[in-house]
């Protein structure tokens, strides 16, 4: 059951995660881990659509973040390239990322390193968008109090759901 999402969330930090920013600008070091892993990742998986950017979302980007906040990598590619099935290519990228990440334990500074691949059409509702490809802000953060986005909470609480009743009924621990 979800829990009451009526209350105001007000954010706390007013910085940016220290451990990965000076001020506004993505540290070097972790600018040249971060395109490392996605492009080792992108590799991997042997697609043939061409990348359109590597960006950084969720509150890494952002003034949410907290000591444990993992980093949230999304390789930007256009799905129609891969097939005409948009909803096939991606759950097969969903399958294929959370394959990687679960035998691949990435970490930067104590933080774990998502790696995702995201439709060039998909809307991101992070507050901020960082492109690690370019080095540039997409989507500066803005240092405000935020109202929780009930329909995103829904939108993660499904996708945990799903894959926790899909490794419950996969019997496999790991």
């Amino acid at each position: 059951q979800m829990p009451n999402l009526h209350k105001k969330w007000h954010l706390e930090n007013t910085t940016l995660n220290p451990e990965f920013w000076d001020g506004k600008i993505l540290k070097s070091d972790i600018q040249q881990k971060l395109l490392q892993h996605a492009k080792y990742f992108y590799k991997q998986t042997e697609l043939q659509a061409p990348i359109i950017d590597i960006i950084i979302i969720g509150s890494s980007a952002g003034y949410n973040w907290t000591p444990t906040s993992d980093i949230d990598v999304h390789i930007v590619i256009d799905f129609k390239q891969i097939n005409k099935d948009v909803d096939l290519v991606k759950n097969y990228l969903n399958n294929l990322r959370t394959t990687w990440n679960e035998k691949h334990n990435i970490k930067i500074n104590n933080h774990d390193v998502e790696v995702y691949i995201q439709d060039k059409d998909h809307p991101n509702r992070s507050h901020g968008i960082y492109s690690i490809l370019k080095n540039v802000w997409l989507k500066e953060p803005k240092l405000e109090g935020a109202i929780l986005d009930k329909d995103e909470v829904l939108r993660k609480y499904r996708d945990f759901k799903s894959e926790i009743v899909s490794a419950i009924s996969s019997k496999d621990p790991d």
